[in-house]
């Protein structure tokens, strides 16, 4: 399959095919191969309006290594109380091999290059949560809890050029982040009014250490914040079928942590990624206006996110482009959606979605200063049909139309549709499902922008198309209440 699949690509870049062939993702016990489709990218940059000087087509093949994952999670609650730990590891190794081809203006070939590269990623994951939650009574609910994370991760990046070692992108990145958190939530109920205030409050502090394999003296950036999180509503009943809410709340997003790893990815000559360990946690602020009737949801909001952070493409030296996160300013985002459900029948339910939003990202970082704005709508559906034999089908799809992207580009629309069908046995206990995502291969990126002399252009397909055959067993009955916490920094990964 890898070599059918890698043949076509080549058959494609010069022409002997009008369309190279799709990959899957196959997984084994003890690797996970994998067929990168390749993005095909022209960039230029400069003043005039001529063509490019110089283009780049790139072929990849990733191969995942054994993945050692190790999770320890212990739980308890007594009373009105709860605590749980949480240990997560994760070590992988990733090698990817690229071959890049470089052509003239008039498509003329001129070299190839080939780059490999090795990523080690190990990542430890520390938690320490407890909540509590009283009830004097009816009207009256009092949750609070507190949490302690501790994160470190070291990464050693090995990048070689037809077969040598380049030592001015090989180096070795290590990441420590400590976070302090507490919360308390109050709640109170009156006839058919419901009002609720909360805040959260958090220490956060960074650390990380660069290490270049050209010189003695290492990079090092740390960082702290203390942050106050308040959320507010309040909701009236009007009748069982009738509901209205106004809620407000202000929160942050933290960098993944690869976002964070300033290792210099070589895409091809042409193009690099590189990851930024100056990032900031972008913060949001969000207030919403919903009314729910029988089985239809309306929602009216705004939300504004400050220290906004997204993956920018940029100018790096006379005819290169680089591809970086920043925090680059402020995105402002006021939107309108409506969802419905309902089972139509015994056998049918049917779950609907339709958005309409209104983008405007306000750049402002370094010497750059710009606005962008656009409207755009987002569609989507999902039917859970019961087959006979028990079997369930569910047809989901969604459609993004012509939108404004994280920063000054515009994306074009796009969509894709998934299937899956799943039989249950022995009162749930067994569960066996075969799945198939972006079923007609629609979902693609295709995006393009211009800022300063940069006029860019993007287009491809990711591995958005995947065949999944899963199997699951429960053993045993549960004697202990579910004590379900969501730890953030595992959303990261």
């Amino acid at each position: 399959m890898l070599l059918l699949v890698s043949v076509s690509y080549f058959l494609y870049l010069f022409g002997l095919l009008p369309f190279p062939l799709s990959g899957f993702v196959f997984k084994f016990k003890d690797a996970v191969l994998q067929v990168l489709v390749p993005a095909f990218q022209r960039f230029h940059s400069s003043t005039s309006e001529r063509e490019p000087t110089l283009l780049a087509r790139a072929v990849a093949v990733s191969v995942a290594a054994p993945l050692s994952l190790s999770v320890r999670i212990s739980a308890f609650t007594c009373l009105n109380s709860s605590c749980a730990s949480v240990f997560f590891s994760c070590n992988s190794l990733v090698s990817v091999s690229r071959t890049s081809f470089f052509y003239s203006v008039d498509n003329t070939p001129l070299r190839s290059d080939f780059f490999y590269s090795e990523p080690d990623k190990d990542i430890d994951i520390y938690a320490l949560l407890s909540d509590f939650k009283f009830t004097p009574n009816a009207q009256n609910e009092i949750l609070a809890g507190i949490k302690a994370t501790l994160i470190k991760s070291d990464n050693t990046f090995i990048f070689k050029k037809n077969g040598d070692i380049d030592r001015q992108r090989s180096n070795s990145f290590c990441y420590k982040e400590k976070n302090l958190e507490a919360y308390a939530q109050y709640t109170y109920t009156w006839d058919k009014l419901e009002l609720s205030a909360g805040l959260r409050m958090e220490y956060m502090y960074t650390y990380n250490k660069l290490n270049s394999q050209t010189s003695q003296d290492a990079e090092t950036n740390s960082q702290n914040h203390f942050r106050l999180f308040p959320n507010l509503s309040a909701s009236y009943t009007i009748n069982d079928k009738n509901k209205i809410a106004l809620l407000y709340s202000r929160r942050q997003d933290k960098p993944r942590y690869e976002d964070l790893n300033p290792f210099e990815y070589l895409l091809d000559e042409l193009s690099y990624w590189k990851g930024n360990p100056f990032l900031k946690p972008q913060v949001s602020n969000k207030i919403m206006l919903s009314y729910t009737w029988s089985n239809l949801s309306l929602n009216l909001y705004y939300n504004k996110l400050d220290d906004y952070f997204t993956s920018l493409t940029d100018v790096y030296g006379n005819n290169k482009t680089i591809m970086t996160t920043k925090n680059i300013g402020t995105q402002q985002q006021v939107g309108f959606d409506a969802v419905f459900s309902k089972r139509l029948t015994s056998w049918w339910e049917l779950s609907a979605t339709a958005g309409f939003y209104y983008f405007m990202n306000k750049l402002d970082y370094e010497t750059y200063k710009h606005e962008y704005k656009r409207p755009s709508c987002f569609l989507s559906a999902s039917n859970s049909v019961l087959l006979p034999l028990g079997i369930n089908l569910e047809i989901s799809g969604r459609y993004y139309s012509k939108r404004q992207g994280g920063s000054y580009e515009v994306s074009r629309p796009t969509g894709s549709m998934d299937i899956d069908l799943s039989k249950s046995w022995h009162d749930g206990r067994m569960h066996l499902s075969l799945l198939m995502t972006d079923v007609f291969h629609t979902e693609r990126w295709d995006s393009y922008g211009i800022k300063d002399a940069l006029n860019l252009s993007s287009w491809g397909y990711g591995e958005s198309r995947k065949v999944m055959l899963r199997f699951s067993y429960s053993f045993g009955k549960q004697k202990f209440e579910k004590v379900d916490k969501n730890i953030e920094e595992l959303n990261r990964l």
